[in-house]
């Protein structure tokens, strides 16, 4: 009986084991999301542009680059374009700052790097201001006051930070 028994149970149990594994990661619909983004009204070229989920919506972070007229277009890592329907947090980090800082940093420990406006060590079309064009909370998830949701249809959503 004890054998009878081993014979059922074994090959239910491995086989309730390799459907377990059968499982797919969740499927994400993405929305085709643009925009551009301005303060007091002038394009901000330059910018990362970051949506993270927010209040119940699931699925990977999604970003993307402002051009020289503030215009931005969303997709993950991945090479997915667009943003995950539902509710996100956007959060805005200053790039051509940052990488300004950064050719700074290493000038400062006795690197030879020329940091100019004239210097090649920036694309043409990205500025290298000298100080953050953006107040920190904008690039922070928890205190960035900036909300967007995404419908099933492609979007515009523009941002004018104050």
């Amino acid at each position: 009986m004890p054998r009878l028994l081993l014979n059922l149970l074994l090959p239910a149990t491995m086989l309730a084991v390799a459907c377990s594994g059968c499982q797919r990661s969740p499927e994400f619909v993405f929305v085709p999301i643009e925009g551009t983004i301005t303060r007091h009204g002038q394009p901000l070229p330059g910018v990362r542009v970051s949506f993270y989920t927010d209040a119940g919506t699931h699925g990977p972070l999604t970003t993307g680059i402002t051009d020289a007229a503030g215009r931005y277009r969303l997709h993950t890592y991945a090479g997915e374009k667009g943003a995950v329907l539902g509710h996100h947090r956007v959060c805005l980090s200053d790039e051509a700052y940052a990488l300004r800082a950064q050719v700074q940093k290493k000038a400062g420990k006795g690197n030879l790097v020329k940091v100019d406006e004239e210097d090649k060590l920036f694309p043409t079309d990205l500025p290298s201001p000298a100080t953050p064009r953006l107040p920190s909370a904008y690039c922070r998830v928890g205190e960035t006051p900036l909300r967007a949701e995404v419908r099933p249809d492609s979007q515009v959503i523009d941002f004018d930070i104050p």
